[in-house]
């Protein structure tokens, strides 16, 4: 994908992901955002948030996820606070193993670059803290 080796079609998806961090008093917070790939909104997938701090000791590891709407909007509640890892994938892949896409999927697709779907390369960061 050529677009994604210039400058601006990386800045396109990173502005896409851009956070917005509502503090709360227990330590947790809420993440809410809208995902866009040049420009335009991802119509579906998922975003699975990494916090350092294990949101749940009964299943360590495992992220926090929000389905991404018709609209590229998103929000992940209960994330602890401090650094917390972001990866973005589509959802198409995940609804063809199960027997294919839902009618009318394939023409609202967008193909995210794989890269975000790995919270090692995705570049996608941010710290979550207490307060507004």
């Amino acid at each position: 994908m050529r677009w994604l080796r210039t400058p601006a079609g990386f800045r396109a998806l990173a502005a896409g992901a851009l956070l917005s961090l509502i503090g709360r008093g227990d330590g947790k917070g809420l993440i809410e955002g809208k995902v866009t790939l040049d420009g335009k909104p991802v119509p579906g997938g998922v975003v699975a948030v990494y916090a350092s701090k294990d949101p749940n000791p009964e299943t360590p590891g495992q992220p926090l996820t929000a389905t991404i709407n018709s609209d590229g909007s998103y929000a992940v509640n209960n994330v602890p606070t401090g650094p917390a890892q972001f990866t973005v994938k589509s959802n198409l892949r995940l609804s063809r193993i199960s027997g294919g896409p839902a009618p009318g999927a394939e023409a609202r697709h967008v193909q995210i670059p794989e890269r975000y779907g790995d919270k090692s390369k995705s570049g996608l960061s941010t710290e979550v803290k207490p307060g507004e």
